[in-house]
């Protein structure tokens, strides 16, 4: 799987990847739509994960004041749910803030989309429980930890396993299921 920014070529995969945002009942729900889309696609801050040539998740970042890099829409494909995509591209948002200097990502939910789990499971916490409109939701947030030279970052693995590895004289671990990675100067 190949994650990159979006072209303006990209905008009728990605609305038609964005229709699984789409709630009946809910016209405010409009994230799947070229208006809601274009300004962000045109602005550079949205992201596709490509699988076989096809796009198969999207996910926008915003760049926050501060210390967050926030995710604003992350959508994947129906067809390809559980299969690592909304993972992966959460893990590139984690990678993206640390390279810019972000201590935290976060991304907020609605109750109705069914992503509470997913969250908490990449290492997420909630910071925030309310409603907007009448819809409950969820605000989550991860913490991004760097100092100069000696890094400790939070990302993921989706191997059930521990993984041990020595790499220019780094001790790298990871352990699943608990989604961290250290990094451990030798």
């Amino acid at each position: 799987m190949r994650i990159r920014k979006a072209t303006l070529t990209d905008l009728p995969e990605m609305q038609n990847v964005a229709k699984v945002l789409k709630v009946p009942g809910r016209p405010w729900c409009d994230w799947h739509t070229k208006r809601s889309i274009l300004p962000i696609l045109t602005a550079g801050r949205y992201f596709v994960a490509e699988k076989d040539g096809r796009i198969v998740g999207i996910m926008s970042l915003i760049n926050q004041p501060g210390a967050t890099l926030e995710i604003g829409t992350l959508a994947v494909r129906r067809s390809r749910c559980r299969e690592g995509v909304g993972s992966r591209l959460v893990q590139f948002a984690a990678a993206k803030a640390e390279r810019i200097g972000k201590r935290k990502v976060s991304v907020g939910s609605f109750c109705f989309y069914g992503a509470k789990s997913f969250y908490l499971s990449l290492g997420f916490r909630i910071v925030f429980s309310g409603s907007y409109r009448g819809c409950r939701g969820h605000e989550f947030e991860l913490s991004i930890f760097t100092r100069r030279n000696r890094k400790v970052c939070a990302l993921f693995i989706t191997s059930p396993m521990q993984y041990f590895k020595r790499q220019l004289g780094v001790l790298h671990i990871f352990r699943s299921y608990h989604f961290q990675y250290l990094r451990i100067p030798l």
